[in-house]
């Protein structure tokens, strides 16, 4: 039987949220339960931020490593993400990427340097200022985003929020990301703002126009996207 690969494998020596956005919400409060049922910790049942330090020596072997996935690392303190950052730093596997993502993209400038092998990600789902969770406004994020010293960044643009076309192009032209990630709210079972299937392609072609390499958020797999040659 060929081994089956996977996209990426999730390094949570921290794990929690406080963001409560609408759709995380509806997305991931059932499996956010159940994974803290099995690890018998009441803290990652209710998403409240916390710490495994005994995680921190459990790296996988696969290739792309998503850190604190399970939940939002700038609620971590920088003094524990540094640790974090130090078993990156050590760590021998030539070909490694490793994922950093917030929707607090002010919180990096903290923890900068990281290693070259690491993608800074944020999420921006649109230009416009819904309000649809506790986390800084999307516009704020951009400028934060922008501020940042660091040579590899990607967007993600999931749920994707009614959008103004030509500013979502401008701020992609500042940002210069080397990935942009777009997909509807994969569960539909919150009321969003969303843009048509058309205005969702268009914002893919004319993205691609202008020398960016975007993705179906559904379709794509991090580890065929991201390697040490982007740029």
């Amino acid at each position: 039987m060929k081994k089956k690969i996977k996209d990426t494998r999730g390094w949570n020596p921290f794990v929690g949220c406080r963001f409560d956005c609408a759709y995380c919400k509806a997305s991931y409060k059932k499996l956010v339960e159940w994974n803290g049922r099995c690890l018998h910790c009441q803290q990652c049942q209710t998403y409240e931020p916390h710490y495994h330090p005994e995680r921190l020596g459990r790296l996988s072997s696969e290739r792309v490593i998503f850190v604190a996935e399970n939940g939002d690392i700038s609620f971590c303190d920088p003094a524990f993400t540094r640790k974090m950052i130090d078993v990156m730093k050590e760590d021998k596997k030539e070909d490694r990427v490793f994922i950093l993502q917030s929707k607090n993209p002010a919180y990096f400038a903290d923890i900068l340097p990281l290693p070259q092998n690491t993608v800074l990600m944020t999420t921006i789902e649109t230009n416009r200022d819904y309000r649809v969770s506790k986390a800084p406004l999307t516009s704020q994020r951009y400028h934060d985003f922008l501020q940042l010293d660091w040579h590899r960044k990607a967007v993600v643009m999931e749920p994707v929020l009614k959008f103004d076309l030509p500013v979502i192009l401008d701020w992609a032209t500042e940002l210069q990301p080397v990935a942009i990630f777009i997909g509807f709210e994969s569960k539909r079972k919150c009321s969003l703002e969303e843009p048509t299937t058309l205005q969702v392609q268009e914002l893919h072609n004319e993205l691609r126009n202008l020398g960016f390499m975007t993705y179906d958020k559904a379709e794509c797999k991090y580890r065929d996207v991201f390697n040490t040659k982007l740029g």
